[in-house]
């Protein structure tokens, strides 16, 4: 689910030529994958929180050298309020969370293609 809603925003952007899922087929240039290692609601004093800590991998497959390949790689984290003590308010914080997450993601992920063109 993380991986389609970083799909449908990378392509709202406009920034980018062509942007496609990992159920798609085709030559591509950049190949950005990654994977959640948070996900979960935690206490803290200034109330509940939801935490989501993406990790992410940007590669050139223009690179021969599997070296060369790895443009960056980063965590993401966000921990946003839970505005309900419920399953439904920690989905309404993850959301927040990903939300936030996908702007930092796709950013970086511009920075770094454009410097490279």
């Amino acid at each position: 689910m993380v991986a389609d809603y970083l799909v449908r925003d990378f392509r709202q952007t406009g920034l980018f030529r062509g942007v496609f899922s990992y159920q798609d087929t085709g030559a591509v240039r950049y190949l950005l994958e990654g994977n959640i290692t948070e996900f979960f609601a935690v206490e803290r004093q200034d109330g509940r929180k939801a935490m989501l800590t993406i990790y992410v991998t940007l590669f050139d497959l223009n690179q021969k050298d599997s070296a060369k390949q790895v443009v960056f790689q980063k965590s993401y984290s966000h921990a946003a309020p839970c505005k309900e003590n419920s399953a439904e308010g920690l989905a309404m914080g993850l959301s927040e969370s990903m939300e936030l997450l996908s702007g930092q993601i796709i950013n970086d992920v511009y920075q770094a293609v454009k410097s490279r063109s």
